[in-house]
């Protein structure tokens, strides 16, 4: 990353709590300002519409979100600029809503887009979340990411490269080597517990793993069951991003089908505003 883009990030991560509070106090006086009769609020009508409007306008800008991920070398500010304005303006929207809604459920099909709009906001929470650990993890600053294709690749070369430290050693050594390393060396499979530690516990537990196989280790083959050890450690390391990197599809099978859901109950509410 650039000085430019650098500075760019801080400047975004510092003046979006700020911007973010000076907004909803904003949206909040006026509603409150105008001294509206509940009794007879439209969502439909004068202010209510306008938030209505509002809240159209501030889903499509979130979804422009969507657009800069896959054009990571657009020059239309910063990935993790758009990270933090996907946030903050997530939450203003969720004020927005309730505004336009006046706080209340209404119909069966309100009652509907709302309780779409909170599980989507919901697990929009569970995303920035996961992004929040995800990606410093797999990339530098958004760009030379890490994807489940180029992991799995090395998965493949750490284990040949495994399968040749051990060859020609000893009928201990290969059923050290067959018992406790090559099963892990072999899987692709989603290690989910990973998820819940960070890559410095899993390495340091694999090294522990280590030092007590090279106790039972020939002392003239102890070189090259640390070979093997570093190999393995690596692989556990790509392990742990390949847990994350899962975590980050699950959540996506998720919150797609959900933002879906949304629009399309959103199309069919805006439709029902212009005949009821």
């Amino acid at each position: 990353m650039d000085n430019l883009e650098k500075s760019d990030y801080s400047l975004i991560k510092s003046a979006w709590p700020i911007l973010f509070t000076v907004i909803v106090a904003a949206l909040l006086a006026i509603r409150y300002s105008m001294k509206i009769d509940e009794s007879s609020y439209s969502p439909g009508d004068g202010m209510g519409l306008l938030y209505g409007i509002l809240a159209l306008a501030l889903i499509l800008f979130l979804s422009g979100y969507r657009i800069r991920k896959s054009l990571l070398r657009a020059s239309v500010g910063s990935l993790h600029s758009w990270a933090q304005s996907h946030v903050y303006i997530g939450v203003i929207l969720i004020v927005v809503v309730f505004l336009h809604s006046g706080f209340r459920t209404g119909g069966a099909l309100s009652g509907l887009l709302l309780t779409l709009f909170l599980l989507v906001t919901a697990s929009g929470a569970i995303g920035a979340i996961l992004y929040k650990v995800v990606p410093l993890s797999l990339s530098k600053y958004g760009k030379h990411v890490m994807t489940m294709e180029v992991i799995g690749a090395r998965f493949e070369k750490l284990l040949a490269e495994a399968d040749k430290q051990a060859e020609n050693r000893s009928d201990k050594f290969m059923e050290t080597y067959n018992k406790h390393i090559r099963p892990s060396l072999a899987s692709h499979g989603v290690k989910w517990g990973y998820i819940f530690s960070d890559e410095e516990e899993v390495i340091k537990a694999c090294r522990e793993k280590m030092e007590a196989l090279q106790l039972e280790t020939q002392s003239d083959e102890v070189y090259g069951m640390s070979l093997v050890g570093a190999i393995y450690m690596e692989k556990e390391r790509l392990s742990h991003k390949w847990a994350m990197l899962n975590s980050l599809r699950v959540w996506l099978y998720l919150h797609v089908p959900l933002t879906m859901a949304l629009l399309v109950a959103l199309s069919f509410h805006i439709l029902g505003s212009f005949y009821y």
